[in-house]
């Protein structure tokens, strides 16, 4: 037998040290059960039957997944410990079930990290401490894979050629394996794969579907995260499922434990209960002929989805509607088998909403130790600064008496103590005219409501006297004042707003689509909820007006919607919201601080520009961080008797020998949405769409997972400068670019500075997965640039984006040409029919101008010269004309784009990088029948 690793089997040395591990840690865990705590399995009977079936790996034909509730870091050792030792011994390293163990935990440390590779553990990243978590992570593509008929290779998750062999940086691979079998979570770790080796087909996996420890001594289960219905929707052939239920392993490691806490606490009594293998056919097989149908059909509709390997997949198939119902209501199925197995143990039914994630959601990861159903939680540290009050603000009796004095105010802040006389002062009513009730407005009421009780209407505010505007100006501006043209947007919605390739692109043709950005769930178009925010979108000021405060009290869902719907429905708007902007929903307390932990996404299309500004956004996401000073420690201030003292005290201090302390002051942001992982600044104003304010806003945002810059300008720097030539000071006939780009950039094909910004946006936006481009074709080009500007000239040194750095990760990128032709071209031609026909030949012109004679031809005026019919025909031909230059237009950015795809595709493939999928658009019907048929004719060419 070969000692070596083959395609089959990794080497006979890792099998032998992985079956040594796992022997040591059973029997340890055995002998602890039963000499030291009372033990009773329940079911073990028909579990060792499955896996006496399961022995020989070429007679496997599924896998098998066992699920549990998760109640101590001990519960898988302690769990198969209760098997007999035969099954330790004599099993096969193949034959052992995989598990999944938290990456900041169990891989934290190179022996910890050898440890439980060698344990059959495979890394798992957790949203909480790592932007590289998430339901689509390479891991969960493995656990697929296990369950499924193998070898598979590490394809799209390749570890780098450096990190395929053993060494110090990467520990967790086959030391005595010459295959390149590693795949990555990271980008710069490296993993084995047992999905690579034909031995693990139709595995073993454990899982704990809650994702965490949770002890209550009402013995119930959190909500199960969906990564289970990953492993049985998308493997080959549907699993066998057993459920198990633990109980007493809390005792054994509780979570308030004292030291040592890494010790185990005997004589405890310790339950596991095997449940019945589920008749997986009744239970799964709807859920996965359904799943079947879904992927047809995105096959279907792309037919790059089927080229995809097994575990991977598309984004349609990622964040679908009925994909995501699909995964919910799979994950409820298992969470209802292992309710079953609790039921058994004569425990009460649990409360129904203890299996949805908004019963959890309200702990917080701020929460610690007892929770209110008498759990327990011990979370990661925070990193949200302390808010304490300034020294000079505390009280002088607590400085002379020391720390030994008692506060009434138990340790709070100023800031916190005036909130809460704010909150709990009430003026009585008989206070007089010093009351401060007296001089507030009564709040108004709704025009409707006021009518129908019949209250008179509020009266104005008295005027104050001696009051004068401060900072304004005494007198008014001198001249006449400005017309009316220069202060209102007159501008119509069908008007031309945009030239795209060199033509123009009308109002009604760019596509703002609602559900540009992921990271959440819409309601249906037919739904009550729909219609309510978007009638609350289009009425947008008038609910600003009337509602004003109470819209903070929406439920943070429906601000991420609202904001959605406002880019949509409501893009003209009020100076008045464009002065308070985000304001209106998240409201900015008076110590500045304030984190909103449950915003995920912000989409903020079509707002730069017209309600918000980068520089307003940047101070609305970001707060200055508390600046700590340094005198806490100095020491504390000697009152001087008399004045004479204290000068005579001044004159003896040596300014030089005794620098008096300087405060220092932070430059460091703090972001008010720290869990912010989906951003959308799609459609901005090009006036207002500045990239040296974006990086300066994204820099602050580096767990950013989702971003979204469609129709966003040419990169630049200088954008005022792009028509600007500056003349030589010498020969005044030659003249260059004020800039580093100008309009012969696309031409010319210098995109330099272009290149630069993109680079260092990739170095900003490190974490980011889902790029939307949609719209940017004027710079494609940026993307695939070979670093040539002309023939002859030295190539750039650095001449695309970092896609196999920064960007590494990036799995999805849109880019679509964000508008649709007025017609398909010049070959349906109905509407031309019927041509736009100028005023002059209309037959509802002014009667009097056809009476009248003619006037005398001028030379240089044609229209005095042609007929009506001509007249008509010269307007069909130059509609005619603009309508094949649109097409042709939007042929081109068609073309760049799928230039760019090849060229990232290449360079993802010679840098063994994740594969990467392009999105063209074709959301609606229309749009995606003219993109197939023009990418149709590109790639015949």
């Amino acid at each position: 037998m070969p000692l070596g690793a083959t395609a089959d089997r990794p080497s006979a040395w890792w099998r032998a040290g992985s079956s040594l591990t796992m022997f040591e840690i059973g029997a340890l865990c055995r002998g602890f059960l039963l000499g030291l705590n009372k033990l009773e399995v329940n079911g073990l009977e028909s579990f060792t039957e499955l896996l006496d079936s399961r022995r020989d790996p070429s007679k496997r034909t599924r896998g098998l997944i066992t699920v549990s509730n998760h109640i101590s870091v001990m519960d898988d050792p302690l769990m198969w410990g209760a098997l007999p030792m035969k099954y330790h011994f004599n099993l096969p390293s193949f034959n052992r079930r995989w598990g999944f163990g938290s990456h900041d935990i169990c891989f934290a440390t190179r022996p910890g990290a050898t440890f439980f590779t060698l344990g059959q553990v495979l890394p798992t990243h957790r949203l909480a401490y790592s932007p590289y978590g998430g339901l689509f992570q390479s891991t969960m593509t493995q656990g697929v894979r296990l369950l499924s008929k193998g070898p598979f290779p590490a394809d799209p998750h390749f570890a780098k050629i450096d990190m395929q062999r053993w060494s110090l940086r990467s520990v967790c691979v086959d030391p005595f394996s010459e295959l390149p079998t590693a795949y990555t979570t990271t980008g710069e770790d490296a993993t084995i794969s047992p999905s690579s080796y034909a031995c693990n087909s139709y595995s073993w996996i454990h899982i704990f579907p809650e994702g965490k420890i949770h002890q209550s001594p009402k013995k119930i289960m959190r909500y199960f995260k969906w990564g289970v219905s990953r492993l049985i929707l998308e493997s080959s052939e549907c699993p066998d499922v057993v459920p198990i239920w633990l109980e007493g392993t809390d005792d054994v490691m509780h979570e308030d434990r004292k030291f040592p806490r890494f010790l185990p606490r005997p004589f405890n009594s310790v339950s596991i209960t095997f449940g019945k293998k589920a008749d997986t056919e009744a239970v799964f097989g709807d859920l996965r002929r359904r799943w079947k149908e879904l992927k047809a059909k995105a096959e279907k509709t792309n037919p790059a989805v089927a080229q995809l390997p097994l575990g991977v997949l598309s984004e349609e198939l990622m964040f679908d509607k009925e994909a995501v119902e699909l995964r919910k209501e799979c994950t409820k199925k298992v969470r209802d088998l292992v309710l079953e197995v609790r039921r058994s143990r004569g425990l009460p039914d649990e409360d129904p909403k203890a299996s949805l994630a908004e019963t959890w959601i309200l702990e917080g990861p701020k929460r610690e130790g007892k929770m209110e159903d008498e759990s327990w939680y011990t979370p990661y540290a925070s990193i949200k600064p302390t808010n304490t009050a300034h020294p000079s603000l505390q009280s002088s009796s607590n400085a002379r008496h020391g720390p030994s004095g008692s506060s009434p105010s138990g340790g709070r802040s100023v800031n916190d103590l005036i909130h809460h006389l704010r909150r709990t002062q009430v003026s009585p009513t008989g206070e007089g005219s010093s009351s401060p009730s007296r001089s507030t407005t009564p709040r108004t009421l709704h025009p409707s409501i006021r009518n129908i009780l019949d209250v008179p209407e509020t009266p104005p505010p008295r005027p104050r006297t001696n009051v004068r505007q401060l900072g304004g100006r005494f007198r008014r501006t001198p001249g006449p004042p400005p017309p009316s043209s220069w202060l209102n947007n007159n501008q119509p919605h069908n008007s031309t707003i945009d030239r795209r390739g060199g033509v123009s692109v009308g109002y009604d043709q760019v596509l703002y689509r609602l559900e540009r950005l992921p990271g959440v769930v819409f309601p249906p178009k037919d739904s009550l909820q729909h219609v309510v925010l978007k009638s609350m979108a289009t009425h947008w000021m008038w609910h600003l007006d009337y509602d004003g405060e109470f819209l903070l009290e929406l439920p943070e869902r429906m601000k991420i919607l609202l904001l959605s719907y406002i880019g949509i429905y409501s893009r003209d708007v009020h100076p008045k919201f464009r002065a308070h902007g985000l304001s209106n929903l998240f409201a900015i307390p008076e110590d500045g601080v304030y984190n909103v932990k449950d915003i995920t996404r912000l989409d903020l299309g079509a707002a730069l520009g017209t309600w918000t500004s980068l520089k307003s956004l940047f101070n609305q996401l970001l707060t200055p961080s508390p600046v700590k000073d340094n005198t806490d420690n100095q020491k504390e201030e000697v009152i001087p008797a008399s004045w004479d003292e204290a000068v005579d005290a001044e004159a003896d201090i040596d300014p030089l020998v005794v620098p008096s302390p300087l405060s220092v002051k932070s430059l460091s942001h703090v972001l008010r949405f720290p869990n912010l992982k989906y951003l959308s600044l799609a459609h901005p104003d090009p006036a207002s769409s500045n990239w040296g304010s974006l990086l300066n806003l994204l820099s602050h945002i580096p767990a950013l997972t989702h971003l979204s810059l469609a129709q966003w300008p040419v990169p630049t720097l200088t954008p005022n400068s792009i028509h600007t030539r500056v003349r030589h000071p010498t020969i005044r006939s030659l003249t260059f670019a004020a800039g580093g780009t100008d309009t012969y950039t696309a031409e010319e094909n210098s995109w330099v500075e272009a290149v630069s910004i993109l680079r260092r946006l990739s170095r900003a936006t490190y974490c980011l997965k889902w790029l939307d481009l949609e719209g940017c074709g004027e710079w494609l080009g940026a993307l695939c640039w070979d670093g040539h500007v002309s023939d002859g000239d030295e190539p750039y040194h650095a001449p695309w984006p970092e896609w196999n750095g920064s960007w590494r990760d990036i799995e999805w990128v849109g880019l679509g040409p964000g508008w649709i032709p007025s017609s398909q071209g010049i070959e349906n031609n109905d509407e031309l029919q019927n041509p736009i026909v100028p005023l002059a030949a209309s037959i509802h012109a002014n009667t009097n101008h056809q009476q009248n004679p003619r006037p005398a031809a001028d030379p240089d005026d044609l229209t005095s010269v042609l007929t009506e019919q001509e007249l008509r025909e010269a307007e069909m031909a130059r509609e005619r004309q603009r309508r094949v230059n649109e097409w042709k237009a939007y042929e081109d950015v068609l073309r760049k784009a799928r230039k760019v795809e090849k060229h990232v595709h290449r360079i993802r493939r010679d840098g063994a990088g994740k594969w990467i999928h392009f999105s063209f658009g074709g959301e609606g019907r229309e749009e995606r029948r003219i993109i197939e048929r023009v990418l149709e004719d590109i790639d015949k060419i």
